[in-house]
């Protein structure tokens, strides 16, 4: 072989092993960004499962069957959700009831309907109750707001709704909760999330320092579902 065809002969086969050890530290590469990747799912999966199985520790509030949906009326949480406007919401009349020490008994006949609405959420703290407390607004009126809760389901006693309970809270902390159990310290959503949410009617005591509470105490407590909603 003349020495310009072996020379030329050598730099092809040095490009092919270069390449050959390029290709294989590529796939070493990708291999370990897969192992990287896989542990931190797994890492992430199981910090979730820990936050939605929270212990309960506390001592709850009044209506609390109501409010995890174990009461003897609890099947309105298998009706049909009415879709539904915020700003609609805030419309409806309080029930005289809802001021009333004893109305903690009962479900209020106002309270034997679910809706489905779409929205975005403002923020979000975390209850004595160890619920969730978020702040829902209208979707074309930022300023109409109502509170929207997420109970711990281990706080949810014999309710049959406990499943749903669990399924929104991983939704919530996968998406939308950054700083978990920080009781009453309130967190924006910058930017606001937009969600639809489905969730038994609640009237609540005005408080009047609650952030975000509507003005007639309407409130979706508890919440059956939560669908991310992208921009719409």
């Amino acid at each position: 072989m003349k020495p310009a065809a072996r020379a030329l002969a050598i730099l092809v086969f040095l490009a092919l092993a270069g390449r050959a050890q390029n290709e294989d530290g590529v796939r070493r590469n990708l291999k370990e960004y897969q192992a990287k990747k896989s542990a931190q799912i797994k890492a992430d999966e199981e910090k979730i499962k820990s936050l939605v199985d929270e212990p309960c520790r506390a001592e709850h509030s009044s209506r609390w069957l109501i409010k995890t949906l174990a009461d003897k009326d609890a099947g309105v949480g298998k009706s049909e959700p009415k879709d539904i406007k915020i700003s609609e919401l805030l419309k409806l009349p309080q029930p005289a009831a809802a001021h009333k020490p004893t109305h903690s008994a009962v479900r209020l006949a106002e309270e034997h309907s679910a809706y489905r609405v779409h929205g975005r959420l403002l923020g979000y703290q975390y209850e004595e109750d160890q619920d969730y407390h978020f702040v829902l607004a209208d979707a074309d009126d930022p300023k109409l707001t109502l509170i929207i809760e997420s109970p711990n389901p281990a706080c949810a006693g014999k309710s049959a709704y406990v499943p749903q309970f669990r399924k929104v809270r991983e939704i919530l902390f996968s998406s939308v909760i950054s700083r978990p159990g920080r009781v009453g310290d309130f967190t924006a959503l910058k930017p606001p999330v937009p969600v639809v949410v489905v969730g038994p009617a609640f009237y609540d005591i005005v408080h009047g320092k609650q952030e975000g509470e509507a003005p007639n105490g309407m409130e979706l407590h508890p919440i059956l579902s939560l669908e991310l909603a992208g921009d719409r």
